[in-house]
C-alpha cells in the first residue's frame, strides 16, 4: 500500500506484490493519517517494531508505503468490483 499526503488528506493505492507498483485499486482518500495505520494493522503490516517506526517515519514525511500481508478475503474485497 503507498500513500501521499496532499494538504488535509490521504490519497492511497494499493499494489500488487511487484516492484513496478502495480495499482490494483482506485485510489482511496483518507482524511487522517489514523486511517493509514488502521490499513497497516488491518492488513498485517505492523508486524514487528521496525515495520511500525518506518510507517511512523513515513507518515511523518507525508509519502511512503507498507507491505500488507492480506488475507484471500482481503485481496479479493480489493480486486473483485462490488455488486
Amino acid at each position: 500500500m503507498s500513500f501521499v499526503r496532499n494538504e488535509d488528506v490521504w490519497y492511497c493505492r494499493f499494489h500488487h506484490d511487484n516492484l513496478a507498483k502495480t495499482p490494483i485499486t482506485k485510489k482511496f482518500v483518507f482524511s487522517s493519517a489514523e486511517k493509514i495505520h488502521e490499513a497497516a494493522r488491518r492488513g498485517n503490516g505492523l508486524i514487528d517494531m521496525e515495520s511500525r517506526d518506518a510507517l511512523d517515519e513515513a507518515v511523518t514525511i507525508g509519502k511512503g508505503g507498507v507491505w500488507l500481508h492480506l488475507t484471500e478475503d482481503q485481496y479479493s474485497a480489493l480486486v473483485l468490483p462490488k455488486p
